[in-house]
């Protein structure tokens, strides 16, 4: 198995920015416009926001959002033949993926398919631009996107 893939995350951003940047990576969608990463919200407010901007009306390309335990949010990949579940820890300062569940990817012995790196490459990716625009919203003070 590949080891955890980590991510840093760009100095400043609140908990709930960096939550929005994994949120927005995995569905592969730029950050809303509507959101501003200055402010916070009641955690209420925050879950329904998320449910209401990304989660429900979104649609993922290949990575979907499942669901949040403490500073853990977790995403799969489902296709007819394949599945794979990450487990995202959002730490202060660093995000690290790893593998949690797999279904058909040929694991055996420690190791897994070889596209598999390559997909959590590209979740990382994808979550490491949101992080970048957040960031960048609060040096430029307008809307990320």
């Amino acid at each position: 198995m590949p080891p955890p893939r980590e991510i840093s995350v760009p100095h400043g951003l609140s908990s709930q920015a960096v939550e929005v940047a994994v949120v927005a990576g995995i569905l592969n969608v730029p950050v809303k416009k509507s959101y501003d990463p200055t402010q916070t919200l009641s955690q209420r407010d925050f879950d329904t926001m998320l449910a209401h901007e990304y989660i429900s009306s979104e649609r993922g390309r290949s990575w979907f959002p499942a669901e949040r335990d403490g500073n853990v949010r977790y995403a799969y990949v489902d296709t007819r033949d394949h599945y794979l579940r990450v487990a995202i820890h959002m730490d202060p300062g660093v995000l690290r993926i790893e593998i949690v569940e797999s279904k058909n990817l040929l694991q055996e012995d420690g190791r897994i398919h070889k596209k598999v790196p390559e997909w959590i490459d590209n979740l990382a990716t994808h979550i490491q631009r949101e992080l970048f625009r957040l960031a960048a919203y609060g040096t430029a003070g307008r809307p990320p996107g």
